[in-house]
């Protein structure tokens, strides 16, 4: 019994041998692939999230003006962080200028609205 499971075991080793044999004949006899080394490169990576669902700001701020125009340079973008009293846009004053400027003319000219005291009635030629 002995001899037997020796015989055997020589059989499968033989088999084995046969199998990585002709094995090794049909891929081309290469082996293992060679072995490719590399350096290693530091760069800023990028990398992309998506993601879906809404966004909500931490603070929300209605911005105006005192004056209407023409926006003439804007100086925050979207997301950006202002502080207050920070100028973010001018409007091109050529528009208001003019407004201000007549009527310093009007006021100059005496052309400005009367100041009516409680007795002076709009019969008597005072508006």
């Amino acid at each position: 019994m002995k001899r037997g499971k020796s015989f055997l075991l020589v059989i499968s080793i033989l088999v084995f041998a046969a199998w990585y044999g002709v094995s090794q004949r049909a891929a081309g006899g290469r082996g293992l692939p060679p072995l490719q080394v590399e350096t290693v490169e530091y760069d800023d990576g990028s990398q992309r999230v998506i993601a879906h669902g809404s966004i909500q700001p931490l603070q929300t701020v209605i911005v105006g003006s005192q004056v209407s125009g023409i926006v003439d340079q804007v100086m925050a973008d979207f997301n950006s962080t202002v502080r207050r009293g920070q100028v973010i846009a001018r409007i091109e004053p050529s528009t208001f200028e003019a407004t201000a400027s007549s009527a310093g003319r009007s006021f100059r000219c005496g052309m400005r609205p009367s100041s009516r005291t409680s007795s002076e009635s709009p019969s008597r030629g005072h508006l």
